[in-house]
């Protein structure tokens, strides 16, 4: 999609912590109607990442979709789509390569295109 946005991932490591960060903050994006989410997951174990979402009060419900990769082992699930029908912080997660992950090795997040909202979206990888 035009106007796509690399999500970059935040690591944690063991007993520490990781501070939300805001808009405009570094490994913070927004997630529109007419541009998707990558997440590049070629060299991390994705099993320990964790997408997390806020959705502001002032905007209707839109579904966020985390995209089925269609090439790997459970490829063919399909789609998880999230929707979010309260404003407030969503965490969806360890997410499942084998399931997610494209022949790029990226996760794609997009949201219904019904809507105009915008959801800001984070990833942290845990230890």
């Amino acid at each position: 999609m035009a106007g796509d946005s690399a999500l970059t991932i935040r690591k944690v490591t063991s007993d520490s912590f990781a501070i939300k960060t805001t808009a405009a903050a570094y490994k913070r994006v927004i997630l529109s109607s007419t541009a998707a989410v990558t997440i590049d997951v070629s060299t991390i174990d994705a099993s320990k990442l964790v997408i997390l979402l806020d959705r502001p009060a002032d905007v209707k419900n839109p579904t966020i979709v985390i995209e089925d990769g269609g090439k790997y082992s459970a490829g063919s699930v399909g789609n998880i789509s999230i929707l979010t029908t309260a404003a407030g912080e969503y965490a969806i997660g360890p997410v499942e390569t084998a399931r997610f992950k494209d022949s790029s090795s990226k996760i794609n997040i997009t949201k219904s295109t019904t809507d105009t909202t915008i959801v800001y979206i984070e990833a942290i990888l845990l230890p």
